[in-house]
């Protein structure tokens, strides 16, 4: 349709109302729209037609159109793309505080395929959104900021509220198959957590029988009620990624129900070769333990089953429970996060049961490394541990445990602590009293007695340790985690004139050419 036929028509509507609009101004905007923002002639006519209208308070005027958009088709928030007009039904999820008088309100809006975020503007005349509620915005626009896509409420934008029979139903989807967007779920609050600072006052974990995911409120207060240890069907919730691993928001607009019929819950044990970000639950064994290298950290270590080993911290809050090495637990609802490209477990919030008589033959990691010990760190050495059970920290000199103060009775222990490096990479190493017995036959009896027998005391086996292995090639075989090796079988390296002669040969052949 040509742009006179439509100016034409927008000047004689308002002609009719009693305004007299210049037809060049007319035409100016729909060349605009059409020509430069690329804008379909029936939405710029409908965009000119609201504006005026409204300047001239004759909003009548706005449902006379002849050729109206077909608004009819919903988008959904997944498939929207910068630069397109769309038409978008959901509930808004959490509203910002506007920063500009130009902006009226600006907050995230969610549908069953994802969120986005919108900002409606000021000129926009708009009605005020509320949180939680569900509303449909007709002939708004996507652009993109920084990566991110959102749209816009602008003049032209008809926002309406959506009546609650007007509200997408959703089905019960499984915890393990929960899609990104607005979903509903049944499962049971296996852990809850009041929160006195930040965005999040209140935030937990619902399981089911095919898993767990980790929930958080921000706005609104859709869980009062809400009770540990109870079943609750949520209606309208968000799910999103956050961190790699699914997470579940509940805002002003989740409808919690409580589900009063008893119900069982065995949770999914999965090995550790399977954990992916999120919530687990897992059968292993404490393999090692860490100091703490940390004041915020409480514990820190290796666990491990027959499929592989992973990392572990608890942090200080109050309520810790220390995990005793050797010991196997079965370990309900960890967070599990990546760390460095590997997994790793936070424990706190975790239910972590022993089982004393319970044994696992932890897989061994096979890595193998060979470099120099370009260093021995402070700590190696004859060493003392304290002899509290499930303890085993190293003293300090005045024979002090951070946990259980001074310790008189304590226990030797020998190992190597250092860096090795192949001149790509450093591992941080440690070397266990086996390790350092085998390679270099000195026994923990014969570390006392060089202790004992000299006035250096300790430091007289450190040095011992130095002169003996500080800068010779080493071949290790152990685990490594986290860029370090944990190894209790170490052997030099020695020289072999066979490999030699060959990396001559080599430069030479390489010389010629």
């Amino acid at each position: 349709m040509e742009l006179k036929q439509i100016t034409q028509r927008i000047s004689e509507k308002f002609a009719a109302a009693g305004h007299q609009i210049d037809p060049a101004k007319i035409e100016e905007k729909l060349s605009r729209f059409v020509v430069e923002f690329g804008i379909p002639e029936d939405e710029a006519e409908r965009s000119i037609i609201s504006e005026y209208a409204r300047q001239f308070g004759v909003e009548s005027v706005i449902g006379t159109v002849t050729h109206k958009v077909d608004d009819s088709a919903v988008n959904l928030i997944a498939d929207a793309q910068s630069g397109d007009w769309v038409t978008l039904e959901g509930v808004v999820t959490v509203l910002f505080e506007s920063r500009s008088p130009a902006v009226a309100q600006t907050g995230i809006l969610a549908d069953r395929s994802g969120t986005m975020r919108f900002t409606i503007w000021a000129k926009a005349h708009a009605p005020v959104l509320e949180l939680g509620g569900w509303y449909r915005f007709e002939s708004a626009v996507v652009d993109e900021y920084n990566g991110q896509l959102s749209f816009k409420v602008h003049s032209g934008t008809t926002v309406s509220p959506l009546a609650k029979e007007e509200i997408p139903p959703l089905t019960i989807t499984p915890i393990i198959d929960l899609p990104r967007g607005v979903v509903s779920l049944e499962g049971k609050v296996v852990s809850l957590t009041e929160r006195t600072t930040g965005p999040m006052h209140l935030s937990g974990v619902i399981a089911d029988g095919t898993g767990a995911i980790r929930f958080t409120v921000r706005q609104g207060d859709p869980t009062s009620g809400i009770e540990e240890g109870g079943w609750y069907r949520f209606d309208y919730a968000i799910a999103d990624v956050y961190r790699g691993a699914m997470n579940l928001q509940l805002n002003a607009g989740t409808f919690v129900e409580p589900l009063t019929e008893d119900r069982s819950l065995r949770p999914a044990i999965i090995s550790v070769n399977e954990i992916k970000p999120g919530v687990v639950c897992l059968r292993v064994k404490v393999v090692q333990e860490y100091e703490s290298s940390s004041e915020r950290m409480f514990q820190s270590g290796v666990l491990g089953d027959e499929s592989g080993t992973v990392r572990f911290v608890t942090w200080k809050d109050g309520g810790d429970e220390r995990l005793i090495p050797g010991t196997v637990y079965t370990i309900y609802y960890a967070s599990a996060d990546e760390f460095n490209g590997r997994p790793s477990l936070t424990i706190n919030g975790a239910t972590c049961l022993a089982d004393e008589a319970g044994n696992i033959e932890v897989k061994a990691s096979g890595d193998e490394v060979t470099g120099a010990l370009v260093h021995i760190s402070p700590g190696s050495g004859l060493i003392k541990r304290c002899p509290v059970e499930g303890c085993g920290r190293v003293l300090t000199r005045q024979n002090y445990c951070q946990i259980h103060e001074i310790q008189p009775n304590y226990q030797y222990d020998l190992r190597i602590k250092g860096w090795i490096d192949n001149g790509r990479q450093t591992w941080d190493t440690i070397i266990s009293r086996e390790g350092v017995e085998k390679l270099l036959g000195l026994t923990l009896a014969g570390a006392q007695e060089m202790a004992e027998n000299n006035p250096l005391g300790l430091e007289t086996v450190y040095y011992h340790l130095c002169e003996q292995v500080l800068g010779r090639y080493l071949t290790c075989q152990g685990r490594i985690i986290e860029n370090r090796l944990l190894t209790s079988n170490c052997s030099f390296l020695t020289f072999d004139p066979t490999r030699h002669a060959d990396l001559i040969n080599r430069v030479e052949v390489t010389n010629n050419e």
